[in-house]
């Protein structure tokens, strides 16, 4: 898998904040759209994929759900239903419908609208003439333009500031904006800025009200940055199901139960190739509004992508959501990051995928 290794390096560095164990018990989450599915109960074409998947040593869970019905959901080493994951950066997948809602509740302008419309007490920043042109939409596509490594100094410092907007917009620029894709965690915090800024509201209250409590979601837990706002794009806790609700919201185009939670149009775009990316493993082929794209064999895969083994796989041609979590207490062994991920895109590929189609 050429440089699949430089994305699971790029990642490794969002571990440093607020750690805690990845297998939290807490109650389930009431609402559960997935109530009425087989329950710990494995369809027996998924049996050499839930043996393999017990195998590996930092697995805890691993849900398959098709046309709505979970067939197999297994947990692993200790974990259970209602335990609670550190999903990483699954949360940036769960930021990009909060601003496709603002949006459409016209708290923000639209994705071509300038994002220092929201920043007017940083007007210095603002006389340089490539930060002028940065957009809603360079925000969600990881393309702003900043100078910065997902995996070096340059992220412990703006982890280790007291002002992480000020410290990301004080970035150097190394492109023009919507020119290259490069995986910075900063540029998604600032979305969730925008969001707190525009609706007056916290992220976690905007969430709640439009989004978390209308699909029965319960966020278990979510970090902040010194001033105040939710993490916007990482350190977000839910339990394995309540990943799935993600996704199947998703296959069914942003609706749920005949309600519209997000707009069709928005969840188009956001599992659309939005940002050129090149020199990828894994069958990676393409980045959405903070939502990933590849192949596996003939089928189109969208996925949320966090850490060692935090996943939300949506296989549209299938109708098919593949939910993983794995443990975080290992913090720096990148060989065994490696390993994880690489054996889930395998299980995924070789196991879960050709035992489901039809």
């Amino acid at each position: 898998m050429k440089n699949i290794t430089g994305i699971f390096i790029g990642l490794i560095i969002l571990l440093t904040i607020a750690y805690c164990s990845c297998a939290k018990e807490s109650e389930s989450s009431g609402g559960n759209p997935l109530a009425g599915s087989v329950v710990n109960q494995s369809d027996t074409r998924l049996a050499e994929a839930n043996r393999r998947a017990g195998q590996l040593e930092d697995l805890l869970s691993l849900l398959v759900i098709q046309n709505g019905v979970i067939v197999s959901e297994q947990y692993y080493h200790g974990a259970a239903q209602s335990s609670v994951f550190n999903v990483k950066c699954v949360a940036k997948s769960f930021l990009s419908p909060l601003v496709g809602i603002a949006i459409r509740e016209k708290y923000i302008t639209g994705v071509e609208q300038k994002i220092s419309d929201y920043f007017p007490e940083y007007s210095d920043i603002w006389k340089d003439p490539l930060k002028r042109e940065i957009k809603i939409r360079d925000l969600l596509t990881l393309t702003a333009g900043f100078k910065w490594v997902e995996n070096g100094p340059i992220t412990f410092a703006w982890l280790s500031s007291n002002n992480w907007v000020k410290f990301a917009l004080d970035l150097s620029m190394e492109s023009a904006p919507g020119e290259h894709f490069n995986y910075n965690t900063a540029e998604s915090h600032l979305l969730s800025v925008i969001i707190t800024r525009a609706t007056k509201m916290s992220t976690l209250e905007f969430g709640y009200k439009y989004f978390f409590k209308p699909l029965g979601i319960m966020v278990k837990g979510w970090d902040t940055d010194p001033r105040g706002y939710y993490y916007g794009g990482c350190e977000m806790y839910f339990t394995a199901r309540d990943l799935a609700k993600l996704g199947i919201l998703y296959l069914n185009g942003g609706s749920d139960n005949g309600k519209q939670i997000v707009p069709a149009e928005w969840v188009n775009e956001s599992i659309k190739n939005q940002a050129i990316i090149s020199s990828y493993g894994g069958g990676i082929c393409g980045y959405g509004y903070l939502w990933w794209l590849r192949k596996s064999g003939e089928y189109d895969v969208y996925f949320a992508w966090g850490y060692n083994g935090q996943h939300i796989f949506n296989i549209p041609a299938l109708n098919l959501v593949v939910v993983t979590t794995s443990s975080l207490n290992f913090p720096g062994d990148i060989n065994r990051t490696n390993r994880n991920e690489e054996a889930i895109f395998d299980l995924l590929d070789n196991d879960i995928i050709p035992s489901l189609r039809r």
